[in-house]
C-alpha cells in the first residue's frame, strides 16, 4: 500500500465537497433528544428561582477566561 503526504487546503477542499466540515464538536442539545426537558429542567428551575440582589452569569466553557471582569450593573 502507498503512501502519500497532502496539504491542509487539499482535505478542506475534499471535505467542502461532499458537505461535510473538520472542527470540533460543539455541545449543542438537539431538538429531537429524548432527554432534552430533563437536562434543561435544572438550569430553568434556577433561573426561575434567582432571590432579589442574585444575577446568573454564564461561561462559555470554549473560551475560558481565568480572570474575567466583573462590573457593577448601572
Amino acid at each position: 500500500m502507498a503512501s502519500f503526504r497532502v496539504g491542509c487546503e487539499a482535505v478542506r477542499r475534499w471535505l467542502y465537497r461532499e458537505n461535510l466540515v473538520w472542527r470540533r464538536p460543539r455541545p449543542v442539545l438537539d431538538p429531537q433528544d429524548p432527554e432534552r426537558q430533563t437536562i434543561l429542567r435544572t438550569p430553568r428551575f434556577l433561573l426561575r428561582n434567582l432571590l432579589s440582589g442574585q444575577i446568573a452569569v454564564f461561561q462559555d466553557e470554549v473560551d475560558m477566561n481565568t480572570n474575567p471582569k466583573i462590573e457593577q450593573p448601572c
